[in-house]
């Protein structure tokens, strides 16, 4: 019975020593990671802010801003932008990007705002808020 204790203590002992370092690594893996930290409105248009939260540079950035409703759902926007050109597809660790709406946006009533941004090797991230349209006036709770 002693040996056969002593023999799953040492089994228990070596995968232990195996697995460890292999797991160990995971959380210290540097990687970019985005967040998006804020909706805003504005005169005609919604803005959003992305951050680069983790260690590396976030290569090919890309943001999708979706705008609906207003009386009788009038309101109908969705803008993306990945990498065309006129604005930084990449941002530094600790940096951030903004984006906007490309669209006019005119109306009256309430609004859903779905904000979305994803980068190369990174997981979408997605955050949703909502406003009131008058007029030109965009207004984010």
């Amino acid at each position: 019975m002693k040996k056969r204790n002593l023999t799953i203590g040492a089994i228990l002992v070596l995968l232990f020593v195996t697995v460890m370092p292999m797991t160990a690594g995971l959380h210290n893996n540097p990687a970019p990671e985005l967040d998006i930290s804020l909706i805003k409105g504005g005169f005609a248009s919604v803005s959003i802010e992305v951050l680069n939260i983790g260690d590396m540079v976030a290569e090919e950035v890309a943001t999708t801003i979706s705008v609906k409703g207003g009386l009788l759902n009038r309101i109908d926007i969705f803008s993306q932008c990945s990498g065309c050109g006129q604005c930084n597809d990449s941002i530094l660790p600790g940096g951030s990007k903004i984006e906007s709406t490309h669209e006019f946006i005119f109306g009256l009533g309430s609004i859903d705002i779905i904000a979305t941004a994803n980068a190369t090797g990174v997981i979408t991230v997605e955050k949703i808020s909502t406003g009131f349209v008058i007029g030109p006036i965009v207004i984010i709770k």
